[in-house]
């Protein structure tokens, strides 16, 4: 399965289930290795969905967090429909990775505090993702 794209998810293809979203840059290095990372996931762990998302190229489709001061990369956000349930830097490992999807895939609510910005963001998919169906 692809990654979606911060387009995708702007135009209401947000998955039921949880999603990952890495919030990450074209120029980083690290970014650019962990999204081949992420695509195997996509492939091989398909009752998750993964995105990506370049905080630089595609700040348009998220204006609520051009506020969030991103210091490390990558960055991951973990949501269950309109819920974030993770947000913050990450090591950009495979078993890092599963442990964060698996510890999310049990809870209902947030694991960490979640910033306002990110909330907001999450409403707005999950709101585009209801009128689109």
């Amino acid at each position: 399965m692809p990654l979606l794209s911060a387009a995708n998810l702007s135009a209401g293809k947000f998955p039921t289930g949880l999603l990952l979203i890495a919030f990450c840059a074209r120029w980083c290095g690290v970014c650019r290795e962990f999204r081949i990372l992420l695509e195997k996931l996509a492939d091989e762990k398909t009752q998750f969905h993964f995105a990506w998302i370049d905080i630089e190229d595609d700040i348009d489709e998220i204006a609520e967090i051009d506020t969030l001061d991103f210091e490390n990369f990558p960055v991951i956000g973990i949501f269950r429909g309109e819920n974030p349930l993770y947000f913050g830097a990450s090591a950009p490992g495979e078993s890092i990775i599963l442990r964060l999807l698996d510890s999310t895939a049990g809870t209902t609510g947030p694991l960490c505090e979640i910033p306002e910005e990110i909330r907001n963001f999450a409403r707005r998919i999950q709101h585009a993702s209801t009128k689109a169906a």
